[in-house]
Formats: structure tokens, C-alpha cells, sequence
């Protein structure tokens, strides 16, 4: 067996990780580009985190009420943005694309503060 020259194994070496990037972008591709399914489902994954994190700390929420409002406002706008694509799901009967999800998302502040009559 002959021993491989150190550019040789170079060579080789970064061919093998060209290949590997390129399948890995073909397939990111495919998951993230078609649907936001996985983009959801990652949204999920963070949301049941933060979820278990806080109800492990047993944190006692803060009293003060001068900011509720903006709060509730705020709340209420993460909301929509988080529940987009189920309303749309269930409404078109198909996923949006990652970009029409953002798109609707992005209109959940206009939306919430219309409905509250907020101007801010």
C-alpha cells in the first residue's frame, strides 16, 4: 500500500467535504424551501422549551401593572405570528411556502393594533 503525499490526501480531503456540502444543501433545499412545515415545527420545538423552562424555574410572575397594554398587545401579536400556519392550513387546506408564512406574519402587529384600536 502506498502512502498517500500530504497534497494528495488534501486534495481528496476537500473533495469529500465539497460532496458533503452539496448533498447537504440539496437537502436543506428540500426540507426548508417547499413548505415551512420544518420552520413550524423548529418554532415548536423553541416554544415547548421555553415552556418547560419557565414552569421548571417556578418563577412568580411580576405584579406590576403599568405596562399591561403593551404586554397584551405584544403577547397577542406573537400569537398570530406563532398561529399563522395552522389558520392557514386549515383554512387553504394546504402549507404556505416559507415566504408567504413570513409575508402573513408580518402583518399580525397591523392586525392586532387595528383591532385594539391602537395607533402606536
Amino acid at each position: 500500500m502506498s502512502r498517500q503525499k500530504p497534497y494528495t490526501r488534501k486534495a481528496v480531503n476537500d473533495g469529500a467535504t465539497r460532496g458533503m456540502n452539496e448533498v447537504v444543501r440539496e437537502k436543506e433545499q428540500k426540507c426548508f424551501r417547499d413548505s415551512a412545515d420544518e420552520c413550524v415545527d423548529l418554532g415548536n420545538a423553541a416554544a415547548r422549551i421555553i415552556a418547560y423552562d419557565h414552569c421548571g424555574s417556578f418563577a412568580i410572575a411580576s405584579s406590576g401593572n403599568t405596562n399591561w397594554r403593551q404586554r397584551c398587545r405584544d403577547a397577542a401579536i406573537t400569537q398570530c405570528r406563532g398561529q399563522i400556519f395552522n389558520e392557514v392550513r386549515s383554512a387553504c387546506g394546504s402549507s404556505p411556502d416559507t415566504r408567504t408564512l413570513q409575508r402573513l406574519q408580518n402583518r399580525c402587529g397591523n392586525q392586532v393594533r387595528t383591532m385594539i384600536g391602537d395607533r402606536s
